[in-house]
């Protein structure tokens, strides 16, 4: 989990940065962002696949999300890699949504049996 905060962190910054002032922030920290999203992707998806709380599908769409995120930076720019971000967020959100649907679900089953 923490590579994953870190990931979206610096994302976070680079995106402010590049709204609100002129500092030039090349292609490293960006880089550096999309390596801490795999990783943390992987160790979360894999941890996800193996503990059997979430649905397998859970994790491998994360994974798979962290793996296009890192590629769509690495592609030169143009029409794919447009097309692995939009498929990278999509996946991390429907793995978001999973995580938090199996939640919200269990929940209300606990509840009910109470």
């Amino acid at each position: 989990m923490w590579c994953l905060g870190i990931g979206a962190s610096i994302a976070l910054v680079v995106r402010l940065l590049l709204l609100v002032s002129t500092v030039v922030v090349g292609d490293l920290v960006p880089l550096l962002s999309a390596v801490f999203n795999l990783l943390g992707s992987i160790i979360v998806g894999w941890v996800t696949i193996r503990a059997r709380v979430f649905p397998a599908a859970v994790g491998w769409l994360l994974m798979v999300g962290g793996v296009l995120n890192l590629l769509g930076g690495l592609t030169p720019a143009g029409l794919f890699t447009t097309l692995l971000g939009i498929v990278s967020g999509l996946a991390g959100a429907v793995a978001m949504a999973g995580y938090g649907w199996t939640i919200v679900g269990s929940t209300r089953h606990h509840s009910q049996a109470s």
